[in-house]
């Protein structure tokens, strides 16, 4: 089993797929009504388990609209970010999107060196680089 996940570049834009321009964006927190019942909307993880309490959770959003085009759920921990959860808006996935960021990279990790790196950097004992 393998662990396939597409990872976009870290852009203040998203490009609408339709017309090719471009759209800037902004993160800000995301309130807890607008995560409740997202997987009804289409959307693949629970926004809120109890496992994301600590985490907070930022939207990503077109300046000046108010639809969630993506979410992340994150905390800071002895100096380090620590990503929970990072998912697309449904509307943004597949191959008839509304939007997609200006350049992405796909990133896949075997289940075996995902163990690996998570035993390295679980942020106890040594984090020098080996």
């Amino acid at each position: 089993m393998s662990l396939d996940t597409i990872i976009d570049k870290l852009t203040p834009c998203l490009i609408d797929t339709s017309t090719g321009k471009i759209l800037p964006t902004i993160f800000s927190i995301a309130s807890s009504d607008e995560i409740i019942g997202l997987s009804a909307k289409g959307w693949d993880f629970d926004w809120n388990t109890d496992e994301l309490v600590k985490t907070n959770i930022y939207k990503l959003l077109i300046k000046g609209d108010t639809i969630l085009q993506g979410l992340i759920a994150m905390e800071v921990f002895r100096g380090a970010v620590y990503v929970h959860l990072l998912e697309s808006a449904p509307h943004n996935r597949g191959a008839n999107r509304l939007h997609s960021p200006a350049h992405e990279y796909r990133m896949e990790v075997q289940e075996e060196n995902a163990s690996k790196i998570i035993s390295k950097y679980t942020m106890e004992g040594d984090l020098n680089v080996v």
